[in-house]
C-alpha cells in the first residue's frame, strides 16, 4: 500500500560538526546526562506469504500504540537475517523477486530504518550462491539509506561532511535526527559493506555477516578475519572514551569468533557490557556465563518471527530517574548491568503480533481465526469469522479470494480469503 508514515519528531537537518579543536571545555563522563532510547531485534522471517503479511503487521506496529495512534519509541530496527526458507541439500532457487518482495515490505512499511542481516538461507543455501549473494546485496547492502528514500529524504555521501573514519567515530548519533542524518553517520567496513557500526549515547552498535553455514570453508574463515578486524578497528577508535556498552548483530554464533575476541569484548573494554543478538536457531535463549560469571557478556537468540513478537531493547539514561532498577526489571524479561532492558514483547505466548485491536488504514493479516469476542479486531484487521470477532461498530467482512475491504487500503501481502473488521 500506499502508507503515510506514523507522526515523527520535528528533525534536524543538518549533520553535527566535527572539529579538531573544541571552542569551549568538554564535558566530562561525569556530567553527561544520557538519554534513554530503544530499538528493535527481530528475525528469520518470512518463509512463505503468510508469513510475510505476519512482517508487514509488525512493521506497522512499530509505528503505532496500543490504541493506534502514531507512536516512534525506537530508533531503529536490525533484522538478525534468513528472509526465506532454507534448503539443507543447497538447493535454495532464491529468485531475485523473493528478495525484492521483502525490500518492498521492509522499505515501504518500516516506520523506522532497519538493518537486515545476511542469513544462510538467503545466500550459502541457495543452488547459486553467489548469485544469491548478489541478489542480497541488491536488495538490502545499506538498506537504511533505502529508508530514508521512502521518507522523501535524499541521501547523500555528503552528510557525513567528508568526514574520515576516526571522526565519524566520535559522533554520537543524537537522539532526535532525521534518517538523512542517520545514514550520514553509519559507518562501513571497506572491505565488507554488511559490517556497520554506529555510537548512540555512548553505546556502540555494530552488525556482522556472522552466517557459520557455508558453502566454503575457506570464504567463512576470510570472513570472519574481516569480521575481527572490523570489530577491533571500531573498538580501537573509541578506545579514549567511555563506552557504556557495546551491542553486536549478526545471524548465527560461532565460538572460534568470539573466542578469538575474548581478550577484547572483556578486558579490553574494563567491564563494560557487551551483548550479542543473532537468530538463526529460531528460539529463545539466553546465555550471561560464556565468559564465565565474571565478565558482562550476553548472548541472546531471537525467537522465529513467526512466533512471537520482536524484541524491544531499551537502553536506560538518566533521564528516566523515576524509574528504578525494580521497576526496570518488572519492565523487562532481562535487565543487564541494570540500564538495558530486553522486553519480549509477551514472547511466544502473545503470538506473532504486538496488538490486537488497534487498527490500521490497510488490511492486516494477524493471523487465521485470530479475532475473537474475547479478543476482538479493530478496523481493518483479520482474520476474523463473525461479526462478533470485531470491535464495536465493526462487522466481520466476508472474502472469497482479494474482494476490496470498504475504508481498506490492499495491503502489499493480501491474503486470499482471509475477511477482515470494517464498517458495513
Amino acid at each position: 500500500p500506499t502508507l503515510s508514515p506514523p507522526a515523527s519528531p520535528t528533525f534536524l537537518l543538518t549533520a553535527p560538526e566535527v572539529t579538531s579543536t573544541p571552542t569551549s571545555r568538554p564535558t566530562t563522563e561525569a556530567e553527561r546526562t544520557h538519554k534513554t532510547f530503544s530499538f528493535v531485534v527481530l528475525g528469520d522471517i518470512p518463509y512463505s506469504e503468510e508469513e510475510a503479511a505476519y512482517l508487514e503487521a509488525q512493521l506497522y506496529q512499530m509505528g503505532i500504540d496500543a490504541d493506534g495512534n502514531p507512536s516512534i519509541d525506537d530508533l531503529f530496527a536490525v533484522h538478525v537475517g534468513d528472509i526465506m526458507s532454507g534448503s539443507d541439500s543447497r538447493s535454495n532457487p532464491c529468485h531475485r523477486d523473493e528478495y525484492r518482495f521483502v525490500e518492498e515490505i521492509l522499505t515501504k512499511v518500516s516506520p523506522i530504518p532497519i538493518f537486515l542481516q545476511p542469513g544462510d538461507n538467503d545466500w550459502t543455501e541457495c543452488e547459486d550462491a553467489d548469485e544469491g549473494w548478489r541478489h542480497w546485496k541488491q536488495s538490502f547492502l545499506e538498506l537504511d539509506k533505502s529508508w530514508a528514500a521512502h521518507q522523501n529524504l535524499t541521501y547523500s555521501a555528503s552528510t557525513s561532511g567528508g568526514l574520515s573514519s576516526a571522526q565519524l567515530a566520535r559522533i554520537d548519533v543524537p537522539t532526535v535526527m532525521s534518517p538523512y542524518e542517520f545514514t550520514g553517520m553509519v559507518q562501513r567496513q571497506d572491505k565488507r559493506r554488511e559490517n556497520f557500526a554506529f555510537m548512540h549515547e555512548r553505546v556502540l552498535f555494530m552488525g556482522i555477516n556472522m552466517i557459520y553455514d557455508v558453502y566454503s570453508t575457506s570464504e567463512r574463515e576470510g570472513r570472519m578475519e574481516d569480521n575481527k578486524e572490523f570489530v577491533r578497528q571500531q573498538l580501537g577508535l573509541r578506545s579514549d572514551l567511555q563506552l557504556r556498552a557495546v551491542i553486536l548483530f549478526g545471524h548465527a554464533w560461532y565460538d572460534d569468533f568470539f573466542d578469538d575476541l575474548r581478550e577484547e569484548l572483556t578486558v579490553g573494554l574494563g567491564g563494560t557490557p557487551v551483548v550479542y543478538f543473532h537468530g538463526d536457531g529460531h528460539e529463545w535463549y539466553f546465555d550471561d556465563e560464556y565468559y564465565g560469571s565474571d565478565n558482562p557478556f550476553y548472548v541472546m537468540q531471537v525467537d522465529n518471527g513467526a512466533v512471537a513478537p520482536p524484541l524491544k531493547i531499551t537502553v536506560y539514561g538518566d533521564d528516566r530517574p523515576y524509574l528504578d532498577e525494580a521497576d526496570r526489571e518488572d519492565a523487562n524479561d532481562e535487565l543487564i548491568d541494570g540500564f538495558i532492558g530486553i522486553d519480549r514483547q509477551g514472547g511466544t505466548d502473545q503470538g506473532y503480533h504486538i496488538f490486537i485491536g488497534a487498527g490500521a488504514p490497510f488490511l492486516i493479516a494477524l493471523g487465521g481465526n485470530i479475532c475473537q469476542p474475547d479478543a476482538p479486531c479493530g478496523m481493518c484487521e483479520g482474520d476474523c469469522d463473525e461479526d462478533d470477532d470485531c470491535a464495536d461498530g465493526l462487522v466481520c467482512i466476508q472474502r472469497d479470494e482479494f474482494e476490496p475491504v470498504a475504508g481498506c487500503d490492499d495491503p502489499i501481502v493480501n491474503m486470499e480469503g482471509y475477511d477482515y473488521c470494517a464498517r458495513g
